[in-house]
């Protein structure tokens, strides 16, 4: 499995097989306080091989700091099937949005944003938090 692509954005959804993002290639917030909730979604197209299109698979956001220490973690599962008319040994694509707005951001400084499926990462976004200006 491999991530086809993962863009942090204000907001994202999926209607008849589509990513629709919005502000998406986010990669610095401003906040007036910290800790702050992230406030922001994440587009995430996932390939996946003729073998992994069945099965239950695990996902993990994980946010972590600039010495690679989680601040913030989601958990999930998603499956797939088989996609109708798709060729038997044809790779696969699944657009997932993922809700970040819960998460907590806990100071400024620089982050990653970690995708992992099934215990693999797949992916690493750089996240940089900072005070909003006028705000120090």
């Amino acid at each position: 499995m491999r991530t086809d692509c993962a863009l942090l954005c204000d907001a994202v959804t999926v209607r008849d097989g589509l990513l629709h993002v919005l502000g998406g290639g986010v990669g610095r917030v401003r906040r007036t306080q910290f800790p702050s909730l992230l406030e922001n979604e994440l587009a995430l197209r996932l390939a996946l091989s003729p073998d992994e299109i069945e099965g239950v698979h695990s996902i993990e956001i994980r946010v972590v700091d600039h010495n690679g220490a989680t601040t913030s973690n989601l958990n999930g599962e998603f499956t797939m099937g088989a996609p109708e008319g798709r060729p038997a040994d044809a790779e696969a694509f699944l657009n997932l949005p993922v809700s970040l707005r819960q998460v907590i951001v806990p100071a400024p400084g620089i982050y990653g944003i970690e995708i992992l499926v099934d215990g693999t990462r797949l992916s690493r976004l750089p996240l940089e938090a900072a005070i909003a200006p006028g705000e120090q």
